[in-house]
């Protein structure tokens, strides 16, 4: 660390965080402190912290790796271009691979698992249009069911052809209203596969469909008067017609 103490920065704030980096690097310059346990040993602010690295970075007095740990960021790896032995910036030729990291620490002392730098990209949900298959804009689902829940309800129906669609999604409807299931999606998934593999058995589909159908046909004559309530309606357009010829 004393090449550091050599170094004219022109700033208070520079002079401790590049200190503090250079007390946590290994002899080849590299160490991977945090953002907070860095702004917790200099008593300054995280972005005080972040702004002078950049800084530091823009200086070229080191340069930042980035690290990912099971898809999520981790601790940055910051390799210092100054010799320990001589002082001064001593930036890397270009082209130059970065030297191997060093066993990881915690700050506290002693080791930890090693972190991956490799991410695997995140697998997105295909929609019903990528699936093959387009989701009828009639099919039916359970009615109460939370919107997300109805989202990936019908992107797992879209795998199937059109025809099945509305009888596995009867299947589960009367499976759900009779109140014994736990995971709904998760029984959902195992009917599509059954209906994709071709062991699909609807046991309550015809059953939950009748039902729909029934209360379907109830809203419809609901919606209607009756006969005897239509002849009024008819009967006196056809009175008050005449009465506006008879005084015109």
């Amino acid at each position: 660390m004393a090449w550091a103490w050599k170094l004219r920065l022109g700033s208070p704030t520079r002079k401790v965080v590049l200190l503090k980096l250079a007390d946590n690097a290994n002899d080849s310059g590299q160490c991977f402190p945090s953002i907070p346990y860095i702004a917790h040993q200099c008593e300054i602010d995280e972005r005080t912290v972040q702004r002078t690295i950049q800084a530091l970075v823009h200086d070229g007095y080191l340069h930042i790796e980035r690290r990912f740990h099971n898809g999520h960021p981790s601790s940055n790896v910051y390799h210092l271009h100054c010799s320990q032995a001589g002082g001064g910036k001593l930036p890397p030729p270009p082209g130059t691979p970065p030297p191997p990291l060093p066993a990881p620490c915690r700050d506290g002392g002693g080791p930890v698992p090693p972190i991956t730098t490799t991410t695997k990209p995140k697998e997105e949900e295909p929609s019903p249009q990528q699936r093959g298959h387009r989701v009828s804009d009639s099919l039916a689902l359970p009615a109460g069911i939370p919107s997300a829940h109805r989202t990936k309800a019908q992107a797992l129906l879209s795998s199937l052809p059109a025809a099945q669609q509305q009888l596995v999604a009867d299947e589960w409807s009367a499976r759900l209203r009779r109140g014994s299931m736990h995971k709904p999606l998760a029984y959902l998934t195992t009917l599509v596969k059954r209906a994709a593999a071709g062991t699909f058995v609807p046991e309550l589909a015809d059953e939950e469909r009748l039902r729909r159908e029934a209360q379907q046909g109830g809203a419809i004559q609901a919606a209607v008067p009756p006969r005897s309530e239509r002849a009024s309606q008819v009967q006196q357009l056809v009175a008050d017609t005449v009465a506006h010829l008879r005084r015109n």
